[in-house]
C-alpha cells in the first residue's frame, strides 16, 4: 500500500519536470558551459576647471609690461610646517625651527623669480609692517620698492570631488572549468546584457574613490602707486587618478534558462595578459628605491607648483 505522502511527492516531482521541459522547449536540458570574461574598466578623472578664474582691470593692462619688482603679503593663517614635511620629502620627527607659511610662500617667490621679477619677500613685508603699525601694507611694499603687491588671500590644501567618466570593455571567451581560454565567443545582445548584470556591480566597486587631493590659490595684485586692486586670480588643481582596472570572471552558464549564469571565480589583474606558467626554478631579486615619507604631501606640493607657475605666467603675460 502506497502512503499518501509518497503520491504527493511523486506529483510534485512530475510538476517540476514538466515545468523544466516547458521552459527549455525540449526534452533534454542543455548542459552547463563555461564563459571567461576579461574585463577592462577605464576610469578617467574630468578636468572640471582647466582654466583659472582671472579678472583684470584697465590699470593692469596699462602697467603690467612695466612691472619688474613685486612684493608678497601672506594670508592671515596657513599650515605651520617645516620644508621637509610640507614637501613630503621626509617625516618631521623632532623639534625644528618652523616658519609659518614659509614653504608655500617661498614657492610663489621662487616662481616669480624664475619669471624675472625682483621679489621682496613676504617675511620682509611682514616685518616692515609690524615695525610701522600705522602704515598700510601697500605703503610698506611701495617703500621697499615694489611696484605691485601680491596679496595671498588663500593658499590651501583641499579635498575635491571632480567629475569622472568610466568606460567598461568586455572580451568573451569559451572556457573550461579550469578557466582556460579556448576560443573567442560571440554572444547576442540579450546574453551580453544578462552577463553584464551579473558582473556589473563588482566592476563598479573596483572604481577608485572620487575624492582627490587638490591645491587652491586665491591671490590679487595691488598697484602700490595708487592702492588699487588691478588683477585677481583663483584656481584649484586636483590630482589626476585615471586608471585602467583589469579583471577576469569565470562564469558557469546554462543556456536553457536564457542564459542563467553564476560566477565561479573572479580575479583582479595588473594587466590583461595571461600570466605565464612558473618554471621549476624561480630566481627573485629585490631592489628598493628611495621613497618619500608622505606620498600625499609630494602630490600636493607638485600641484602647488603647477598652480603657482600658472599664476605667474598669467600675470606676466598681460592676458
Amino acid at each position: 500500500m502506497v502512503k499518501p505522502t509518497s503520491n504527493l511527492s511523486a506529483f510534485v516531482l512530475a510538476v517540476i519536470l514538466i515545468s523544466v521541459f516547458t521552459l527549455s522547449g525540449c526534452a533534454v536540458i542543455t548542459p552547463a558551459r563555461f564563459i571567461l570574461v576579461q574585463s577592462r574598466v577605464v576610469s578617467t578623472t574630468k578636468n572640471d576647471s582647466l582654466v583659472a578664474e582671472v579678472t583684470k582691470t584697465p590699470r593692469y593692462s596699462k602697467i603690467v609690461s612695466q612691472v619688474n619688482s613685486v612684493a608678497l603679503s601672506a594670508p592671515s593663517s596657513c599650515a605651520n610646517q617645516s620644508a621637509s614635511s610640507a614637501t613630503g620629502s621626509a617625516a618631521n620627527t623632532g623639534d625644528v625651527v618652523k616658519t609659518r607659511c614659509g614653504v608655500e610662500m617661498a614657492e610663489i617667490e621662487r616662481a616669480l623669480v624664475r619669471q624675472g621679477f625682483t621679489v621682496y619677500s613676504w617675511n620682509m613685508v611682514n616685518n616692515a609692517f609690524i615695525a610701522n603699525k600705522t602704515e598700510d601694507v601697500t605703503k610698506v611694499a611701495k617703500k621697499l620698492g615694489a611696484q605691485v603687491l601680491f596679496q595671498v588671500n588663500s593658499l590651501e590644501r583641499v579635498i575635491m570631488t571632480p567629475g569622472r567618466d568610466a568606460l567598461i570593455e568586455h572580451n568573451f571567451q569559451n572556457s573550461n572549468k579550469s578557466g582556460e581560454s579556448l576560443s573567442p565567443l560571440k554572444l547576442d545582445e540579450q546574453q551580453i546584457n544578462k552577463i553584464n548584470a551579473i558582473i556589473g556591480a563588482d566592476e563598479l566597486k573596483r572604481l577608485p574613490s572620487a575624492k582627490r587631493l587638490g591645491a587652491m590659490l586665491d591671490i590679487n595684485a595691488v598697484d602700490s602707486e595708487t592702492g588699487q586692486t588691478i588683477w585677481f586670480y583663483r584656481w584649484s588643481k586636483h590630482e589626476d587618478n585615471s586608471k585602467n582596472i583589469f579583471a577576469r570572471y569565470l562564469l558557469q552558464c546554462w543556456d536553457s534558462w536564457g542564459p542563467w549564469c553564476m560566477i565561479q571565480e573572479e580575479q583582479v589583474q595588473d594587466s590583461p595578459k595571461n600570466v605565464p606558467e612558473k618554471s621549476s626554478q624561480v630566481v627573485a631579486t629585490y631592489s628598493t628605491d628611495a621613497r618619500p615619507a608622505s606620498e600625499q604631501d609630494v602630490i600636493y606640493f607638485e600641484l602647488l607648483r603647477d598652480v603657482t607657475a600658472d599664476f605667474v605666467k598669467r600675470f606676466s603675460s598681460g592676458q
